[in-house]
């Protein structure tokens, strides 16, 4: 694939890695990001969606991410955007938020591809994106379609009691939607939540409280303009490195979300 600009993000640099990239607002583009970067002195690592369970309790929910900044504001790029409309003119310039002046200990880097698609193309033609990997952390953040429902399927295999939390960008602190449980083998739950205008949603789950240590991700949109998707995040609390503990599905948008229920666990039909 020919992308736009690679490179990678320095953990170390406070001003930023410039692209060379002069973008206009209106105009689409997309990004993979991922790496790791080292940061403070105890061995704290992040990803670009941010740190590993327990490194970081700041409420500033984009500490220690990738970041794209233009025109002298910053947006959350995480381990990736998918036709994202550029919001103003200016230089694409990408940068690991770490609080300033303490950027001397970091070491590590993002690697960053970019491409940049032409106007408002990707809403017209059909295509067959996905994107997919391990990581070991317990959250991933979806670019779904904003402002719409989402059907949620939680899928159940473990003894465990475990804890699916969905935050949206605007409400980076406070879930918008919660499936908690008892996970007995041979149950799943469905239900619906609403996603807000820009359109991210991150899935975090948790075993008996505690963060899984590595989860499956992988996304897949069958039309561009995010009609329909369909986005898979699997989790393995560690004892068996076989991601089918707890496995989360996203799909939507819903023409017609019905009765859907909410909050309630029904058996899985064999």
């Amino acid at each position: 694939m020919h992308y736009s600009w690679s490179g990678t993000v320095d953990g170390k640099n406070e001003n930023g890695t410039t692209t060379g990239l002069a973008l206009k607002k209106g105009e689409v583009i997309s990004v993979i990001a991922e790496g790791w970067v080292k940061f403070r002195e105890n061995e704290s690592y992040a990803a670009p969606q941010g740190a590993t369970p327990g490194c970081v309790t700041d409420k500033d929910k984009t500490l220690v991410t990738l970041l794209a900044k233009i025109a002298g504001q910053t947006y959350p790029v995480g381990n990736g955007l998918l036709h994202w409309v550029v919001p103003e003119d200016g230089e694409l310039i990408f940068l690991f938020n770490d609080r300033p002046g303490t950027y001397h200990d970091n070491s590590g880097a993002f690697n960053v591809n970019v491409i940049k698609e032409k106007g408002d193309e990707p809403q017209k033609k059909s295509t067959n994106d996905e994107v997919k990997g391990i990581q070991n952390v317990s959250s991933y953040t979806f670019p779904v379609a904003p402002e719409s429902q989402t059907g949620v399927t939680v899928l159940f295999n473990t003894h465990a009691v475990i804890t699916v939390n969905i935050y949206t960008e605007t409400q980076p602190d406070t879930p918008v939607y919660i499936v908690q449980g008892e996970g007995v083998p041979g149950t799943a739950h469905y239900g619906i939540c609403t996603t807000d205008h820009r359109g991210r949603v991150k899935v975090d789950i948790l075993s008996d409280g505690k963060a899984v240590k590595q989860t499956k991700y992988a996304y897949h949109i069958f039309e561009q303009g995010y009609t329909p998707q369909l986005a898979v995040l699997a989790a393995d609390n560690g004892d068996g490195n076989d991601f089918n503990d707890v496995i989360v599905i996203l799909n939507g948008p819903l023409n017609n979300s019905g009765d859907a229920p909410v909050g309630e666990s029904l058996p899985l039909l064999r």
